[in-house]
């Protein structure tokens, strides 16, 4: 009789923790939804280009991975008294968001809101379990496009690249003659229009064109293979004629 009612006087104890821990965490959800609407905003603009629809997959995916790790590293019953760091990151996370929404530079705001989560996972689990759980946070990094500058850099990067070697390489994919076709465009309008434009860049620069596809990238090896054997192709006359 004693062990069951001592038991039962735990239960409610544990119970009320866990819902007073689940209270306040709707609510910095809740505030967080409203905090970094921007972010959240310039996000799903993203999601809808080609080379952002996998990003509502990376929460899910990060998700799954995180309940992996969970059981690697559970909860350690008793106070917890290393939150602060946790306290700390949702702090810089808040700066930043704010930085982000009053400079109207919305990726900003997106890469916030990863600090954000970062930060509640600290402040739930403390710093020693909680630090484990850094992969699947990280993970959430490619639901969110490339900053500006960086893009711009790469692309700057790339594009220079593709004229010394004289070539330049483009994705495709089903949805870029499907689900963005122009108004009263056709399947077909959209081929013989990528074909026109290509047909044009070729002329203008002399570049050869290598598409890319999803088949493709389930292979790295093979598509490595053939965009070296595509460059060299290109570069043979030049070699032998120096």
């Amino acid at each position: 009789m004693s062990i069951s009612s001592t038991g039962a006087s735990e239960r409610p104890g544990l119970s009320a923790f866990f819902h007073m821990g689940l209270f306040w965490f709707l609510i910095a959800t809740l505030g967080a939804l409203i905090f970094f609407r921007a972010g959240i905003e310039e996000l799903l603009i993203a999601w809808q280009l080609p080379e952002y629809s996998h990003g509502p997959l990376i929460p899910v995916l990060s998700l799954l991975l995180f309940l992996r790790q969970l059981k690697e590293h559970p909860v350690t019953p008793g106070v917890k008294t290393d939150r602060w760091p946790g306290v700390a990151l949702v702090v810089v996370s808040l700066l930043l968001g704010a930085l982000g929404t009053f400079s109207r530079i919305h990726d900003i705001v997106a890469y916030a809101l990863i600090l954000w989560v970062g930060g509640i996972l600290l402040i739930s689990f403390g710093w020693r379990t909680g630090r484990h759980f850094w992969p699947p946070v990280l993970h959430l990094v490619y639901m969110l496009p490339l900053p500006g500058t960086i893009y711009y850099k790469v692309s700057t990067s790339l594009q220079f690249l593709s004229s010394e070697l004289g070539v330049w390489f483009e994705f495709d994919g089903r949805a870029k003659y499907t689900a963005h076709l122009r108004p009263g465009e056709t399947p077909a309008d959209a081929v013989l229009r990528e074909k026109a434009r290509e047909d044009m860049v070729r002329e203008l620069t002399g570049w050869r064109c290598m598409r890319i596809t999803w088949a493709d990238l389930g292979d790295p090896v093979r598509l490595a293979a053939r965009i070296r054997a595509f460059i060299d192709r290109g570069t043979r006359p030049s070699a032998a004629a120096s």
